[in-house]
């Protein structure tokens, strides 16, 4: 095979890899949970993320001896973006965290995180979002797989619930904490709902 024919098959080969890639957009609302100097208690919040729901986890967990015990860390550098009280904070999303249990010992939970924060176009290096949504123990039923979520279904987690905004990455640094409301996509499918 020529150089110019494998180029053209591997061009080839880039170009189906990304027509299966779908970038999902999520709108995002919540309440303000704690006063502090950048949003009052209450004050509404409003979002959005994004990421690739076909990205390869760059770690995986399966526990053979529990059936649906998985774990998966998947890196899907897209957008974050949250306002609130006139602020706007923005990140790159650095990492998803998808544990699906069998309700051995855990529920199911969903973390994403972005890093290298901006708030009102000044950046922190060691600035983040966060957004943690788990379920209790006995209701294991919410994630069926360590893929990353079409739909998210914000009120099937019924134990944790909430965002963050750190300036330095820690929790002295918090600025923003939340109870999210909704999470939606942003063009959603006929049987989403809420």
């Amino acid at each position: 095979m020529t150089l110019k024919a494998k180029l053209i098959a591997l061009t080839a080969i880039f170009i189906t890899l990304a027509a299966h890639a779908e970038i999902r957009t999520f709108t995002i609302s919540g309440t303000v949970t704690e006063a502090s100097p950048t949003a009052p208690l209450g004050a509404p919040v409003t979002g959005t993320f994004a990421y690739d729901t076909d990205a390869i986890p760059y770690f995986e967990f399966i526990d053979p001896n529990w059936p649906r015990k998985d774990a998966a860390y998947l890196g899907v550098p897209e957008s974050f973006r949250i306002q609130v009280n006139g602020h706007t904070l923005v990140s790159e999303i650095a990492a998803v965290g998808i544990m699906d249990y069998s309700g051995d010992g855990g529920g199911d939970c969903l973390h994403i995180t972005g890093e290298r924060m901006t708030l009102d176009g000044t950046r922190f290096e060691e600035g983040a979002i966060g957004l943690t949504l788990c379920t209790t123990p006995s209701n294991y039923q919410v994630l069926r797989s360590t893929k990353l979520p079409r739909k998210i279904h914000v009120r099937r987690f019924d134990w944790m619930n909430y965002g963050t905004a750190q300036v330095n990455g820690s929790s002295t640094g918090t600025i923003l904490t939340f109870h999210i409301d909704r999470i939606r996509a942003a063009k959603p499918e006929p049987d989403d709902d809420d």
